[in-house]
């Protein structure tokens, strides 16, 4: 019995576009540190507003401690899900995560890859399903080319050429088509 590394009709992942673990410590430390002024806020406004003598200063203290409970919530939601972004191409399709969804796409419902010509999305991919959906993939965008490892210069100079994650994703889809990720029959 030989080794394999996956079970026989596990996706094999052929690529994985993500933030490099640096910058995500980065953004972990840096976010970390922008919450400490709501932190700072909510005690200081509790303890203002437990020592309030008055009603009305007691309900303004606690809608500005609720508030700053909301924004050190959201800063750490952030925090956590903005560090998983991905895009990952295997055989078994696209798996597209993003800070509020996720998205997988098997390759037989994939129409085409495109690259997203928006401005400030430039060079990202984008993919059409049969259906006519189009999930885009904001880590592949040209703006998050060094937060990915990944060179600037592999999107041209109008940042419109298919990059690495482009690349890859229509390979991944013609090798598809042509036949080469379909399962064997299980009984033989």
């Amino acid at each position: 019995m030989t080794d394999t590394p996956h079970r026989p009709h596990e996706p094999i992942v052929l690529y994985r576009a993500a933030l490099l673990p640096g910058y995500r410590i980065f953004m972990t430390i840096f976010i970390s540190v922008a919450a400490l002024f709501p932190t700072l806020a909510l005690v200081t406004i509790t303890s203002a507003t437990l020592e309030a003598r008055t009603p009305l200063w007691m309900l303004i203290g606690s809608v500005a401690a609720l508030v700053m409970l909301i924004v050190l919530v959201g800063l750490l939601f952030l925090a956590v899900r903005g560090a998983r972004s991905s895009f990952t191409v295997t055989t078994a399709g696209i798996c597209i995560k993003e800070i509020f969804r996720t998205t997988d796409i098997a390759w037989a419902d994939v129409a085409v890859i495109q690259i997203d010509q928006a401005l400030m999305q430039r060079g990202r991919a984008v993919v059409v399903t049969r259906d006519g959906n189009r999930p885009p993939s904001s880590i592949t965008a040209a703006r998050f080319a060094m937060r990915r490892g990944e060179s600037t210069y592999d999107h041209g100079p109008e940042l419109l050429h298919p990059a690495v994650p482009v690349r890859v994703a229509i390979d991944a889809h013609q090798r598809y088509l042509r036949g080469e990720f379909t399962r064997p029959h299980p009984f033989g």
